[in-house]
């Protein structure tokens, strides 16, 4: 059963990744979960991970945010850490760059932001299928919001299990649902300085169009998705499918 969005206190953003339909059967429950950082995890939010045996988890934030916002870990789970986005904003250039800015600048942001997560970090993409591959017992995966970066993994894992496109979008546009704590989070910290919190709305959010955009790039850089996966990031498809489908 996925638990509610209320079951960490420390992150809103932690849902089960279960029940979805791909080749041979469905997602297996109780063994893959999707996530928002663990950074304000409580002692009773550790003990509940515990619980649900978690043994992995995999940090797709940059080394930046990694190095100044650790995770806390359940006692029993071993951490892989993959850079995405190095180089990312520090606190001060992140407002800098969304004063003044317009909804049209942060979504053609965004859109930039996906077509190069997919171009610009195969490396990164080959190390969290090996991870996926290779753990055992419960995996959580995550990035900072669990929405971008955590939302394209999904999206490529799920892919390649095979889900419709209908159903990777699907999870990918849920996560909708689970971010009033980062929206809040982002209000507190942008708002004192005169950031119009309306203007960055896409950067606060899902959208159909920014998962369209890294699956057109995939297709223009190498001819599809399936290329992608199996040619150039080596997906060991039947080994995921062993871990995760029933």
């Amino acid at each position: 059963m996925t638990p509610p969005s209320s079951f960490l206190t420390g992150q809103s953003h932690f849902r089960e990744l279960a029940g979805i339909p791909v080749a041979g059967g469905r997602l297996a429950a109780g063994r893959l979960y999707r996530s928002g950082d663990l950074v304000e995890l409580t002692d009773a939010d550790l003990a509940r991970l515990d619980a649900l045996g978690v043994a992995r988890v995999i940090d797709l934030r940059s080394g930046l945010e990694q190095r100044s916002r650790p995770d806390r870990l359940p006692s029993g789970a071993r951490l892989t850490a993959i850079a995405f986005l190095e180089g990312s904003l520090t606190s001060r250039d992140m407002i800098a760059r969304f004063q003044n800015a317009t909804r049209t600048e942060m979504k053609a942001m965004m859109l930039a932001v996906y077509r190069s997560l997919v171009r610009d970090y195969l490396g990164q993409w080959r190390r969290f299928f090996a991870a996926l591959a290779a753990s055992e017992g419960v995996t959580v995966f995550h990035c900072t919001a669990g929405k971008d970066r955590t939302g394209i993994g999904a999206a490529l894992l799920l892919t390649a299990l095979g889900a419709s496109p209908e159903a990777v979008l699907a999870d990918y546009l849920a996560s909708g649902e689970h971010l009033a704590t980062l929206r809040a989070m982002m209000a507190d910290k942008l708002a004192p300085h005169g950031v119009d919190l309306a203007a960055i709305a896409p950067v606060l959010d899902v959208d159909a169009d920014y998962l369209a955009a890294a699956f057109a790039e995939i297709d223009a850089g190498w001819g599809g998705v399936d290329v992608y996966l199996d040619d150039v990031l080596g997906v060991d498809r039947a080994r995921l499918a062993e871990r995760f489908v029933v």
